[in-house]
């Protein structure tokens, strides 16, 4: 199983009311990180002149991971405010192929020291993907490349090609990807800092209004109180 990075709780909901996944073009993905993407968002020279690959309009994008629970994310992907983690299965992915019109993939991110980074200029498999003016894989592949200090996040990448029928018709930067959630997701886990009462809250909710199952949504247990005691004679 592996679980979308943690999202606000508004746009939980609006996946649940849309019956739809929101794509970002990577390009508008702003984390702080100078060398994200590092090769999609690197300087291009062509024939001695910068070079913009028509890919970057026409690739979509969103982050995922196979890490079961993390403080850290947790703080990283919903910027302060509360969030929730939503866990689905490898063939559930399928579902994005069978309701949508387009072309889809998915990738595991490789980590790699700076001494591994610094070489890709001259990496004969990437130079022949980026001298390309066609979208290949080989486009999708460096979107898979990040920093080794990043190795926590254990991050799998979903992907979306430009395709009319899942275009968002008021933000040129987003599609949506339709889904039925209650088949797509496996599991539903809430943020840590969400206390009990408001978590049931949430969770009758989901029973009732979006008919969830309740063995399959829980709380993270990250910000229990500290109940060690240490006795000494």
């Amino acid at each position: 199983m592996h679980c979308r990075f943690a999202d606000t709780l508004d746009r939980f909901y609006e996946i649940l009311d849309k019956n739809a996944l929101t794509f970002v073009r990577p390009t508008k993905w702003c984390d702080g990180d100078p060398l994200e993407n590092i090769v999609f968002n690197a300087r291009v020279l062509k024939n001695g002149k910068e070079y913009e690959h028509p890919a970057k309009s026409e690739i979509y994008a969103q982050c995922w991971t196979t890490e079961s629970d993390s403080y850290a994310l947790w703080q990283i992907y919903t910027k302060g405010q509360l969030g929730i983690r939503m866990g689905t299965r490898f063939n559930n992915l399928r579902m994005i192929t069978t309701m949508n019109r387009g072309d889809f993939y998915y990738g595991m991110v490789k980590y790699l020291y700076k001494k591994d980074l610094d070489v890709l200029p001259q990496n004969r498999e990437l130079l022949k993907g980026i001298s390309s003016d066609e979208i290949s894989e080989q486009h999708l592949r460096t979107l898979l490349i990040k920093r080794k200090s990043y190795r926590y996040e254990k991050e799998i990448r979903l992907f979306a090609l430009s395709n009319a029928s899942i275009a968002d018709q008021t933000n040129k930067d987003l599609v949506r990807v339709k889904i039925d959630p209650l088949l797509f997701f496996s599991s539903l886990r809430f943020d840590p800092r969400l206390s009990y009462s408001e978590f049931m809250q949430h969770k009758k909710r989901l029973i009732e209004q979006y008919g969830f199952s309740g063995k399959d949504i829980t709380l993270s247990t990250l910000n229990q109180s500290n109940k060690l005691s240490f006795v000494i004679s």
